[in-house]
């Protein structure tokens, strides 16, 4: 009894009731999407960094004059871009902002249909 007490890792496994388990059949491309995420998170970071710099260099041309014409066809053009890109990153992270919850609310209707038909559990 004392070897087998010496064998065995201080660690041990405790199991407790999880409740009901369902298993859901999911595509490939299903389960990529949820994996990966939506990438509206990295549309917003670039957004909340583009949008704010064009703000503080419009700000910069308001508030001290350029000392040649050239500083400030500089200044506002990046201004422009900078603020032209923000809202396309903006208006990426607004479109795709909710495609895994959408996703997983297919996988369940889907579950939900084959419940309905006989061939699975309901969720």
């Amino acid at each position: 009894m004392d070897e087998n007490k010496e064998n065995w890792n201080e660690e041990s496994i405790k199991i407790g009731h999880a409740g009901d388990i369902y298993v859901y059949k999911i595509k490939e491309l299903e389960l990529h999407i949820l994996e990966k995420g939506s990438p509206g998170s990295i549309y917003l970071n670039v957004a909340l960094a583009l949008l704010p710099t064009a703000v503080a260099l419009v700000a910069s041309l308001v508030l001290t004059p350029p000392d040649s014409f050239w500083i400030a066809v500089g200044f506002t053009s990046t201004a422009i871009a900078f603020g032209f890109a923000g809202a396309v990153f903006l208006c990426l992270w607004f479109a795709g902002r909710n495609e895994a919850g959408r996703v997983a609310r297919e996988i369940r209707e889907r579950a939900e249909g084959d419940s309905a038909r006989g061939r699975a559990p309901p969720p």
